[in-house]
């Protein structure tokens, strides 16, 4: 526990409890009988239940982030007693004059005079000591605020929603992963028709009943609070709602500021699998793109839909390349379909729109940047093949791309995310 609420000299110093979003970076020192081991640390908090409980996602700077559920707030009201005082260096507030806590399990806390600010705390274990150091926080400043989704209230046919599906065992290991496409194929006033991509399962409902079709149809459920970070959409605030169904437990994430389904999780005896939506042609997100896209760099990648119909069967799924090395004229690139790591490459990492014809119409199209002025230019290659790209002048960048051959196959690219398009 990191904080106390501490009234010293007639002068209260009022720093806010912890709300999801809010964190707390530490460079932390291990001392060892060898010597000492240096790392940074980042405290996260990431859920909060109804009771006021909350989750800490803890993330090392070597090794995978965890979470840990606690009792009550990241910021405690008990910190023990006062046992000197000391003019500590710190990093993040300069040189400072702190009292010094015996907290009640034994570890000792600094915490500046005339404030509750926790400036380093020091805890000795059976193998090792630990000092850690507050260098950076979020308590001091306003209460975090993120990103929302606007989708749209009206459907045509051929928009869909893109869902990653993933099944874990108990102990976290992926077992396997594959992509789904909810697809509408007829609208007629306010019915839509829908189903699976590939499928002959169709539904009918309303627009609403489309667009909320794995939303729950009301607050019943709610548990909590999450923040959760969507792969293509960015972090999200998200309300969790759990129901126990027949033989299994699911929770359900929407947004809190959008109302956008974003993830549903159902826990079974052996594992659980993970339903997350990852694109639709109704959502606009808001991640500022940069302009123009800048240089590729190893270790940058980019990700995207691929739907194929071949002998008029479809096909899905979501691919990742990753640039391991850049070479002169081209990069050496590892390939991921669904999460599974599928070759080596070497070629163009990205293909820019580049010297290509005029465009043959601009329409406003919804992405994960936004809403954004898209030019549609059609080529029909030699071979009776047609080509569309869907280009972004503000981005320098096609994010969909339509094959055509003339065997009447059909290859399409939507592009969800771009490391070379984040703003640095």
């Amino acid at each position: 526990l990191l904080f106390s609420w501490v009234y010293l000299d007639d002068d209260p110093v009022e720093m806010r409890y912890a709300e999801v979003g809010d964190y707390v970076v530490f460079d932390c020192v291990y001392s060892y009988d060898y010597g000492d081991v240096e790392h940074t640390m980042t405290a996260v908090v990431v859920g909060e239940d109804e009771a006021g409980n909350q989750t800490v996602q803890w993330a090392y700077d070597d090794g995978e982030p965890f979470c840990e559920p606690q009792d009550g707030n990241l910021v405690s009201n008990d910190m023990g007693e006062i046992i000197g005082t000391e003019t500590v260096d710190s990093p993040y507030f300069g040189e400072v004059e702190c009292n010094v806590y015996l907290q009640p399990d034994g570890s000792l806390a600094w915490n500046l005079v005339g404030s509750n600010a926790l400036v380093m705390d020091y805890h000795e274990y059976d193998e090792y000591a630990l000092t850690r150091m507050v260098v950076d926080t979020s308590l001091f400043g306003d209460v975090p605020e993120f990103g929302h989704s606007v989708e749209k209230d009206t459907v045509a046919v051929g928009d869909y929603y893109v869902y990653s599906i993933s099944e874990y065992d108990n102990n976290g290991t992926l077992l396997g992963s594959h992509t789904e496409v909810v697809v509408v194929y007829a609208v007629e006033g306010d019915q839509v028709t829908y189903g699976p991509l590939g499928s002959d399962e169709r539904t009918t409902g309303t627009v609403d009943e489309f667009i909320d079709h794995l939303s729950p149809p009301s607050n019943e459920g709610y548990i909590g609070q999450y923040l959760l970070e969507n792969p293509t959409y960015g972090y999200r605030m998200c309300d969790i709602f759990e129901f126990q169904r027949d033989g299994y437990i699911e929770q359900v994430y929407v947004g809190e500021d959008d109302g956008v389904f974003y993830e549903t999780v159902d826990y079974f005896d052996q594992g659980y699998v993970v339903y997350q939506l990852i694109y639709s042609t109704l959502m606009a997100g808001d991640i500022e793109a940069s302009s123009p896209m800048r240089d590729v760099e190893a270790g940058d990648q980019y990700s995207s839909v691929l739907f194929d119909r071949v002998d008029g069967e479809w096909t899905v799924v979501r691919q990742t390349v990753v640039v391991t090395e850049v070479l002169e004229d081209t990069c050496v690139m590892d390939i991921y379909q669904d999460g599974e790591f599928m070759a080596t490459y070497e070629g163009d990492f990205f293909v820019d729109s580049g010297e290509t014809p005029e465009p043959v119409s601009s329409s406003e199209v919804l992405t994960p940047w936004g809403a954004l002025e898209i030019d549609v230019i059609v080529q029909t290659l030699e071979d009776g093949s047609t080509i569309v790209n869907f280009c972004s002048e503000h981005m320098d960048a096609s994010i969909a791309t339509i094959v055509a051959d003339s065997l009447g196959d059909v290859h399409v690219s939507v592009l969800m995310q771009c490391s070379m398009l984040e703003i640095a």
